[in-house]
């Protein structure tokens, strides 16, 4: 009989309901945001500082899950628990990403157009400039001993800057960090963490997508460390998940534009008004998907889970 000792900080029942909670409400505002067609700075810092707190709670988790593999010591069990919920945490900043996208490519004259060209221009000049962050810091502090009211500005709004990129690095971050994690399990799940417990390796089996899998099955194995070889890069690793949901929006953006016509994209807000015009049909299509990633997001995290046969 296979015994794998108890780790309610990790796979309780309590944790997991707090995560699961944690993100599905998070997709409530990302849904309001949107409802109205239109993402304004206000919604768009909020999500920011949403993901930003939700990334750094999933960090701890991890962090917490190495350590004591590396001095208590982790079943391979407990650590199929928080990768799972590691995927689960990343959709924060896959849904800040994607607010980002709308609030680019809102309105008639939107400041990205929804085309691959042009967001594939906008991220090299947002990567330049990140990679340029540091010299204009010192310029801004140049510009404050001769004109103290523009160096106060242009620091704040470097800092603004570098926050609205840091969501997204965080998540990179958080990516591969799990994806290292992913890589020492998968090496050999024999191996890892607690030898009395190596039995989990036989005993236990992965639900994943309502299919059960065995946990020493082989192709198993390699497919997940393909799978979180692809995401240790940080920075390389958004790509992946960062085109699917821009090709979603482009996808959606299109979609509406054929079936509605050109002539109906041409939305107008009046004054700061949060109305469109009434001659213009609102339209909740990209509302409905967030709605549906929620509940494949709960889904996925729920069936990714180890059991006992």
């Amino acid at each position: 009989m296979c015994v794998v000792p108890a780790n309610p900080d990790i796979s309780g029942i309590g944790v997991r309901i707090a995560i699961y909670l944690q993100n599905l409400l998070g997709f409530i505002p990302a849904i309001w945001a949107i409802w109205d067609w239109k993402v304004t700075d206000h919604e768009l810092e909020s999500a920011e500082t949403q993901s930003t707190t939700n990334l750094v709670l999933a960090f701890a988790i991890l962090i917490s899950c190495i350590v004591q593999a590396f001095t208590l010591g982790l079943t391979s069990y407990h650590a199929t628990v928080v990768l799972s919920l590691s995927w689960m945490n990343n959709t924060n900043a896959f849904i800040y990403f994607l607010l980002y996208v709308y609030y680019k490519s809102q309105g008639p004259e939107p400041q990205v157009a929804p085309q691959w060209s042009a967001w594939i221009k906008h991220v090299k000049d947002q990567t330049k400039a990140l990679l340029t962050f540091p010299i204009s810091v010192i310029a801004s502090s140049q510009v404050t001993a001769v004109d103290p009211q523009a160096g106060r500005k242009d620091g704040k709004g470097g800092i603004r800057v570098l926050f609205r990129r840091f969501a997204l690095l965080l998540g990179s971050l958080h990516l591969t960090v799990m994806a290292a994690l992913g890589i020492w399990l998968w090496s050999s799940p024999r191996s890892f963490g607690i030898a009395d417990a190596s039995c989990a390796v036989d005993a236990a089996q992965l639900t994943i997508l309502g299919a059960r899998v065995p946990f020493n099955s082989n192709a198993l194995r390699v497919i997940s460390l393909v799978i979180y070889s692809a995401f240790l890069l940080p920075g390389l690793n958004l790509l992946l998940p960062m085109s699917a949901f821009l090709g979603l929006y482009i996808w959606h953006h299109a979609r509406w534009v054929n079936a509605s016509g050109a002539e109906s994209l041409r939305y107008y807000y009046v004054a700061d008004s949060r109305s469109p015009r009434s001659d213009v049909p609102p339209s909740n299509g990209l509302a409905r998907i967030l709605r549906r990633l929620s509940v494949w997001a709960f889904y996925l995290s729920s069936t990714l889970s180890s059991s006992w046969t």
